[in-house]
Formats: C-alpha cells, sequence, structure tokens
C-alpha cells in the first residue's frame, strides 16, 4: 500500500472489515443446515468447518459459529483442500484420529 501511496494505517481496519463481511455467511447456509448440525451435535459429534476461504466463523455471529466445535483454514493448516493438512487439523481440534473424520461436502477427500 505504501508503495502505491496510500496511507498503510488503514489497511489493518480495512482487512478486519473485509474478513467480518466476508465472514458474513449466516444467510448463505442451506435451510437444513442448522437442523442437521444441530442433530449431529445432539448425537454426541464434534462439528467442525474447513475452508479454503478466508471466512472466519469465529465473527460469522453466535447463531453460525454456535453451530461449529472448531474451524480451520487455508491459512491455519497452512494448505488448501484437498491437501491433507485441513484435514489432518480438523481431526486434531476433533479430537479423534483421521480415520475418524467424515466430510460432508458434495464430493469427498479421503485422508
Amino acid at each position: 500500500a505504501k508503495e502505491h501511496g496510500d496511507d498503510v494505517s488503514a489497511v489493518d481496519g480495512l482487512v478486519a472489515d473485509f474478513v467480518k463481511a466476508r465472514s458474513n455467511v449466516g444467510p448463505h447456509l442451506y435451510p437444513d443446515a442448522r437442523p442437521c448440525i444441530a442433530r449431529l451435535r445432539a448425537a454426541g459429534l464434534k462439528v467442525g468447518a474447513v475452508t479454503n476461504g478466508n471466512c472466519e466463523i469465529s465473527q460469522a455471529g453466535q447463531d453460525v459459529s454456535s453451530l461449529f466445535d472448531f474451524s480451520v483454514t487455508a491459512a491455519d493448516a497452512g494448505a488448501s483442500k484437498p491437501s491433507l493438512a485441513p484435514f489432518l487439523m480438523a481431526a486434531k481440534q476433533a479430537g479423534c484420529h483421521p480415520s475418524e473424520v467424515a466430510n460432508s461436502r458434495p464430493y469427498f477427500y479421503f485422508i
């Protein structure tokens, strides 16, 4: 930013504003997502969000962040899906062996 004559003191605030806006995913959840996740958690399963994006689940609002036990971003894992790193990190955060992890996407990554 400085190289292009922009005010660098505003960069951190702008990035924070972008991540907050990007994390507003509640309106984009499928209608059956909340009840499905609630049933999984009621059954005693850990539910996490694993994303290649820059969404911070902790900033997604209480109605979304409370759905998940944890979240893993590509930045957290140092790699994006379909690499193993995000899934291994998710297994660790869930407190289970990677063979016990299931992915609910319409396609599956096997780890």
